[in-house]
Formats: C-alpha cells, sequence, structure tokens
C-alpha cells in the first residue's frame, strides 16, 4: 500500500481511487448492501448495511487513508439490489422505475455510512458498464435512464441531505 499511495521517494502516489458500492465482477460472492429474501423490498433502505465491505474493503480504506489522506475515492455499482431489478438477478435486467427512489436512498446511505466510517466518497457513479449486462453482477442502465435516475431522484436526494459528492455519468 505504501509503493502504491505515498507520495515520497520512488512511490507511484496513487491520488484517485475507484471502489465497488456493493460486489463487483472480481468480488467472491455477489452481494449488495440491501439483500433481501425473494418478494421483499426495503424501500426506506432500513436494512441496509455496509457490513460485508467492513470486513475487507473498509480496513484496507483506512490504511490507504493514512498513508495519504488527500487521496480521493469514488464508488461505482455493479448492481443495484435484484429486489430492485427487472429480473430480480444479480446478472443483467434493468432497474425498475418504481424504485429509482429507493436507488438513490441506496447511494445516499452509502455515501453517509462511508462517512461514518471516516471515508469521503468524492464521487460516485450510478452504473458501472452501463451497457454491458452480462457480468456477475451487472445491470442494464441506458443514458436516458441515467439522466432520469439522476435528474428526479439522486441529485434531489443528494441537494436535500447536504451530500457533496459528485455523479458522474459516464
Amino acid at each position: 500500500l505504501t509503493e502504491l499511495f505515498d507520495h515520497s521517494g520512488n512511490n507511484i502516489g496513487t491520488s484517485y481511487l475507484r471502489v465497488s458500492i456493493g460486489a463487483s465482477d472480481l468480488d467472491f460472492e455477489v452481494f449488495s448492501y440491501n439483500d433481501l429474501p425473494p418478494g421483499e423490498t426495503d424501500v426506506n433502505m432500513e436494512k441496509l448495511s455496509l457490513d460485508r465491505d467492513r470486513e475487507y474493503l473498509i480496513p484496507v480504506l483506512k490504511e490507504i487513508l493514512a498513508i495519504n489522506p488527500y487521496i480521493k475515492i469514488m464508488g461505482s455499482p455493479w448492481s443495484a439490489p435484484t429486489w430492485m431489478k427487472t429480473n430480480n438477478n444479480s446478472v443483467g435486467g434493468s432497474l425498475k422505475k418504481e424504485y429509482f427512489d429507493a436507488y438513490a436512498k441506496y447511494f445516499m446511505k452509502y455515501v453517509q455510512g462511508m462517512g461514518e466510517e471516516g471515508i469521503r466518497i468524492d464521487a460516485i457513479t450510478v452504473q458501472n458498464e452501463p451497457l454491458h449486462p452480462g457480468n456477475n453482477p451487472s445491470m442494464y442502465m441506458p443514458a436516458a435512464d441515467q439522466a432520469l435516475f439522476i435528474k428526479d431522484h439522486l441529485g434531489p436526494a443528494f441537494r436535500d441531505n447536504n451530500i457533496s459528492t459528485k455523479i458522474i455519468i459516464y
């Protein structure tokens, strides 16, 4: 970690880091921060938990921040929780429009939760590889859906809750 994130000597001094929001296709197991049994929903994110990240990711991010407290961190999800998706599956599917508000709360609680851990999230994207629904996890989210989600749901949620995290669309 010192070689990657420290700015002294011959170290690399990485200044920006992207982490997955929930599992990526490189994780050992697929998970979101709000996994529920089939048929259940949690639109207020009362069951959202960062516990999976407290096991590995959060401790490493704290080590990185101890080495380089100026590093900026961006979060990107590979998928929404399966109960929010059209196919109820971690692979593919799209975000159901009736869960746009819930997904905005998901991001909001993620940013706030990481902040409570001492980890400031500088920016988020709303979807990793939004036009590639073949990974596990993954989710199809075309630009029109991303724009609607950000304009009418995520942007207002961040604004109303004084969240300064940038929202990046690609």
